[in-house]
């Protein structure tokens, strides 16, 4: 699952980072720089089972996902872009697992790696029959280069806005290894596992959050990067293009996506519109040995998110342009999960020496109210009072903690109510008195104006 999520109460101080920031910050470009120069090795990302996903993992946390999908292909996309289907072929199938790890170094920085196993049987007059083990494994970096002052933790955000504005911009470098040999399926006449080419891919990826309220999200990524291959393959651009539709906590989520492949045509084994290199190892499917080839594909994909930190979810894939690249569908289903730890702090980053401008002095309120809901990367709370209680919007209200004996605590918090319904309101947190995070339960009570 992609393009990644950001649980409510992750959020560090923007002032206290500062500093480790810079101190950090010549370590990142010495590791990116490095990891350049270890695999600066012609390359191409596996495009028809894996797309060209964005793995930027917040610091701290490890993300694990546990994906299997079954890939079938009758035909292939001939060097002119129609359907075609070899002499003596059938079908070609593929069933493959997938564990992923995502880990968060620092706050810019972070590293990934894939494993996958795959099954392919193989029904054509060439080469036909069953073959598995190894496919090709994946390891990469990501680096974050730009984030938006509008989703920096504590940045107050205008509810329900509609925005074009990006909100993050990535830097991936990923490299694929070929965990079989091709020589040797060649000799006990078993199916191809791969091109057995080593691929790097360098990249970009940039998200938009145009949509966001408290229950819920909505977002776009864009990818797109280089990738060049050993074995005189084409270059390519590998492209990804995700709209999301997910929820805050829990609850239903979508996803459709378009990616792909933009051939470089520059594969010295190209003949005019001839296709010459051999896909016998596929049966004749330009899954294998495809040359200077391009393929363009749709992803629908539907989940559950149980908890904020583990989803469910299935997609369904289908090619539906291509130049020397296999025709197929894929289905998949998969779960993910989240691991560690990013402290808990208030969403408004202030100096302690900041804390309590506003709420001085002998204060009247006028109504009571509780936190059912919080959105700290947005400074956003929802009590349960709306516009039947006589709440209209631009009313400030005071948060209070929760005494053991639940009775009302101290001021947290001052807010402005942003949006308002029958039954309850929304309110931007405008200035923090203490050090406390925002809990639901907790006291709202109305300013008398």
């Amino acid at each position: 699952m992609p393009q990644q999520n950001e649980p409510f109460s992750q959020i560090r101080p923007v002032r206290q980072r500062k500093t480790a920031n810079q101190a950090k910050s010549s370590i990142y470009w010495h590791l990116f720089l490095a990891w350049i120069f270890i695999f600066s090795i012609p390359s191409q990302a596996d495009f028809v089972i894996h797309s060209w996903e964005n793995h930027y993992q917040l610091p701290s946390l490890l993300r694990l996902k546990i994906d299997g999908n079954y890939y079938y292909s009758p035909s292939n996309f001939d060097a002119s872009g129609s359907v075609n289907v070899p002499s003596g072929f059938v079908y070609y199938n593929r069933a493959q697992g997938d564990v992923t790890l995502d880990y968060g170094l620092f706050e810019h920085f972070s590293i990934f790696a894939r494993s996958s196993f795959e099954v392919t049987s193989i029904k054509s007059n060439i080469r036909p029959g069953l073959g598995y083990g190894f496919a090709d494994q994946s390891i990469g970096m990501d680096l974050r280069v730009f984030r938006s002052p509008r989703s920096i933790p504590g940045h107050r955000s205008t509810f329900h806005k509609f925005s074009l504005i990006p909100s993050s911009l990535d830097i991936q470098l990923q490299c694929d290894l070929p965990a079989y040999n091709n020589a040797l399926s060649t000799s006990n006449s078993t199916p191809d596992l791969g091109d057995a080419t080593l691929d790097i891919s360098l990249g970009l990826f940039t998200t938009l959050s145009f949509y966001e309220t408290l229950e819920s999200m909505y977002s776009a990524t864009l990818g797109a990067g280089y990738t060049y291959r050993t074995s005189s393959f084409s270059g390519a651009i590998p492209w990804s293009l995700v709209l999301r539709a997910e929820p805050k906590d829990e609850g239903l989520f979508f996803h459709l996506s378009s990616f792909g492949i933009a051939s470089a045509h520059n594969d010295p084994h190209a003949a005019s519109v001839n296709t010459i290199r051999s896909s016998a190892g596929a049966g004749g499917s330009f899954i294998v040995g495809g040359t200077n080839s391009s393929l363009l594909q749709i992803q629908g994909k539907i989940g559950y998110r149980v908890i904020p930190t583990f989803d469910l979810y299935i997609s369904a894939t289908q090619s539906i342009w291509g130049q020397a690249a296999p025709n197929g569908f894929m289905l998949a289903g998969g779960i993910q999960s989240q691991f560690g730890h990013n402290p808990k702090t208030p969403a408004v980053a202030l100096s302690p020496d900041q804390f309590g401008h506003a709420n001085r002095g002998f204060i009247n309120y006028s109504l009571e109210a509780k936190i059912i809901k919080t959105n700290d990367r947005l400074s956003l709370v929802k009590i349960n009072k709306g516009s039947q209680d006589g709440i209209v919007v631009g009313q400030i209200f005071d948060i209070f903690s929760v005494k053991k004996d639940k009775s009302i605590g101290e001021a947290i918090a001052r807010a402005e109510v942003s949006s308002v319904q029958p039954e309850e309101s929304v309110l931007s947190i405008t200035e923090f008195y203490t050090d406390t995070l925002i809990e639901n339960g907790f006291f709202a009570n109305r300013l008398i104006q």
